[in-house]
């Protein structure tokens, strides 16, 4: 048997790596894809009297299949916390979506919220769990950054350079 040099031996090992790495990624190869570890970045001005003075659910949904986006961007926002179980039931996390949940309280600081930017992210939705009547859903470019303010009875959203 032919022995091979270091170098070669090296260089399969990397390989080797390289491919398990990959895998590891789920195959969907979501963030291995991701722009540079690029952030979409969400500011929230969180009001005092946000939700008529309740915790605002907040959820952005960041879907990747043109199937996904068309059945997530019909739904309202009651609709969307009401279906969201079943909807992590029937689709697949890092292949047909990304899902980013949070929850704030009226007036507490929000940190700027970062979710990773991919390649293959078709759109962002946004889903707010009001009190008051409304769609309380949005649908943001996942290149664009936003500032999203929590008003008494709905949110309003600015992109960023809009």
């Amino acid at each position: 048997m032919k022995q091979q040099s270091p170098a070669a031996f090296r260089a399969a090992v990397l390989a080797l790596c390289a491919c398990l790495l990959l895998a590891a990624c789920g195959g969907g190869l979501r963030y291995v894809r991701s722009l540079g570890g690029r952030q979409v970045r969400i500011s929230v001005v969180n009001t005092e009297r946000a939700n008529l003075n309740n915790p605002v659910a907040l959820d952005f949904l960041l879907v990747f299949t043109e199937k996904t986006e068309t059945e997530a961007g019909k739904l309202t926002a009651r609709q969307w916390f009401e279906k969201k179980s079943q909807f992590k039931r029937d689709h697949i996390v890092n292949e047909d979506y990304l899902l980013f949940e949070y929850e704030f309280v009226p007036g507490d600081p929000v940190p700027v919220i970062e979710i990773p930017y991919t390649v293959s992210g078709r759109s962002l939705l946004v889903y707010a769990d009001y009190y008051t009547p409304g769609e309380h859903r949005v649908r943001l470019n996942p290149q664009k950054d936003a500032t999203i303010t929590l008003n008494e009875r709905g949110f309003t959203l600015a992109v960023t350079g809009e």
